[in-house]
């Protein structure tokens, strides 16, 4: 999974504990449904999906249809996921998923997974920027991607990307955080992200 979907194999390595992360599954998390988990969030940004089997049927569901709302997903009551499927990993393609927790092995705070791809021109193709914790399910930043498309990454860019990324969603106040707070460390996470997956599709070895 490092190779083939690295995005999604730091997104696990920072869920809970190891006792927890050795005897979980990414379907299980998943199914859960927990806007503040970081494998929806991986797997929405990945344009991932999941096949979902029951006695009688078999059907495949995109990310962006599976969750519905905060723990519930449109499973019906008699499947369960049995596949979880990505694209292939391209070249010079990067990923990073950041968060904020008050305690290692917590639920995020906020939770920022980017996926992108830098061609052979240095302009930024296909960003795609999924959110944890900024609303009942994660979300996908749409317009900040929009405004990374096609365009030669720079400073002012990112910081654009950033603040428009922030807006993203309905943040709730709650006894971890406030929805205020949120918005500001989503801020400072889709900059760092967005670097860093910059980075990575240029580091040499996505060739």
């Amino acid at each position: 999974m490092n190779r083939a979907a690295p995005l999604l194999a730091q997104a696990a390595s920072m869920i809970g504990h190891p006792q927890i992360r050795h005897r979980g599954t990414i379907g299980g998390s998943l199914a859960e449904a927990d806007p503040a988990a970081q494998l929806p969030a991986a797997l929405l940004a990945l344009n991932g999906s999941v096949v979902a089997k029951s006695t009688t049927t078999t059907r495949e569901i995109p990310a962006r249809d599976l969750f519905v709302s905060p723990l519930t997903t449109s499973l019906k009551s008699d499947e369960i996921i049995t596949e979880i499927r990505v694209p292939t990993r391209s070249a010079r393609t990067g990923s990073a998923f950041l968060e904020v927790v008050r305690r290692q092995g917590d639920f995020a705070l906020v939770g920022v997974a980017v996926v992108l791809t830098v061609d052979g021109d240095g302009l930024i193709r296909s960003p795609r920027i999924a959110l944890a914790a900024m609303d009942g399910t994660p979300v996908r930043a749409t317009e900040a991607e929009g405004a990374l498309e096609g365009q030669a990454p720079t400073e002012a860019l990112i910081d654009q990307v950033s603040r428009l990324a922030m807006r993203s969603g309905h943040p709730v106040t709650d006894t971890h955080a406030s929805g205020e707070y949120r918005r500001s460390a989503a801020l400072t996470l889709v900059g760092r992200a967005v670097k860093l997956a910059i980075a990575d599709a240029t580091n040499g070895s996505n060739e």
